[in-house]
């Protein structure tokens, strides 16, 4: 069949064969553009077992697995960072996947009133005091929380097990979920 002299099985091959060259064209600029610059920094940042990059809807957050760290902020802030500078304005926050028992969930239960009643009331040496007494009775290994001027970062560590929770202190924040376990989305 022609139209206009054309072929229409030709025109229709031609609009495919285009429209497939075009997305894997997307597809690769993006992996050398974004994926492979975020993993060679990902590779310098001991702290990181594995990360994902999620896509939803427009927005792109991180997804990161985390080994024993001593200290979540400073690793946060530069996969934060990292993020930021190669995802750009799409990147919409960072997803945490810790090695959390339900025993660590338990303890988090415990004390996530403490940071709740803290972010309420702006009494956090309190709160700090409180984690740290409820920590030692509840034989948590190693506990540290961080306060940044919008967050609350947590990790709790017992035995071979880790959680880290980041808590943001604005309770009308939309963002996900920080850790597939809870919490909330961290940066």
């Amino acid at each position: 069949m022609k139209v206009m002299g054309l072929k229409i099985s030709v025109v229709v091959v031609i609009f495919v064969l285009t429209l497939s060259v075009l997305v894997f064209g997307q597809r690769l600029v993006y992996r050398y553009s974004t994926q492979g610059p975020l993993q060679a920094g990902f590779d310098r940042i001991d702290a990181i077992e594995d990360f994902e990059i999620v896509h939803k809807g427009r927005e792109i957050y991180v997804q990161v697995m985390l080994k024993e760290t001593d200290n979540l902020l400073d690793v946060y802030k530069q996969i934060y960072w990292l993020s930021n500078e190669h995802i750009g304005k799409d990147f919409a926050g960072i997803i945490i996947k810790d090695k959390r028992d339900e025993a660590l969930k338990e303890i988090y239960y415990a004390i996530h009133f403490d940071i709740q009643e803290a972010i309420a009331t702006g009494r956090f040496s309190h709160m700090a005091q409180e984690i740290e007494k409820k920590s030692s009775d509840l034989e948590v290994d190693k506990s540290a929380i961080y306060i940044e001027n919008d967050k609350i970062f947590l990790q709790l560590h017992k035995g071979e097990n880790y959680l880290y929770e980041v808590i943001h202190r604005d309770s009308s924040s939309k963002e996900e979920p920080s850790s597939m376990n809870g919490g909330r989305n961290i940066w």
